[in-house]
């Protein structure tokens, strides 16, 4: 099944060509219909669907959209940070900076996992650290108390993201 979007859209897979291959064989298929329970020898699936199986990987919990899900962060007037993303809807200035939190960075946020696209981990981490030291030296040179992202450069920041 080829994806519905654009390259790039969502994350694609390095491949050697064996993991696309092998979703192109006859005896393979790619499931996208709700489960709506497992038998041993059988997925079942919405609209009362069998599909007899020899190997299920059952992968959940991942919950790459919810950032910060355990940290309660409130901004200015109140504003709790996860109310603000409640959905997948986690947008920041260059992955670190929300508007209407002033003083707060983030290192890894969203849009910087990229790891499944050749970019090290640690070198987003290195860029994020980065970005925050340099943002303190500014704080600190400026003799200023707060330092906040305007709303209208992340919004052009994140037409460009999308």
């Amino acid at each position: 099944m080829a994806p519905d979007g654009p390259f790039g859209a969502k994350r694609w897979i390095s491949d050697d060509g064996t993991w696309l291959s092998t979703l192109k064989q006859p005896n393979v298929h790619l499931i996208r219909e709700p489960i709506t329970h497992a038998s041993p020898q059988c997925l079942h699936t919405a609209g009362d669907e069998r599909h007899k199986l020899d190997v299920l990987v059952y992968a959940t919990g991942f919950r790459a959209a919810e950032f910060l899900a355990s940290m309660h962060v409130e901004g200015c007037e109140g504003v709790d940070l996860r109310s603000l993303w409640a959905g997948d809807n986690a947008t920041a200035y260059l992955g670190g900076c929300v508007p209407g939190f002033p003083n707060f960075f983030m290192v890894y946020g969203p849009n910087t996992s990229i790891v499944v696209h050749g970019v090290s981990a640690f070198f987003m981490t290195e860029c994020g650290i980065r970005y925050v030291v340099d943002a303190i030296k500014l704080l600190l040179e400026s003799n200023s108390s707060t330092l906040e992202v305007r709303e209208s450069a992340l919004a052009a920041y994140q037409r460009r993201i999308d």
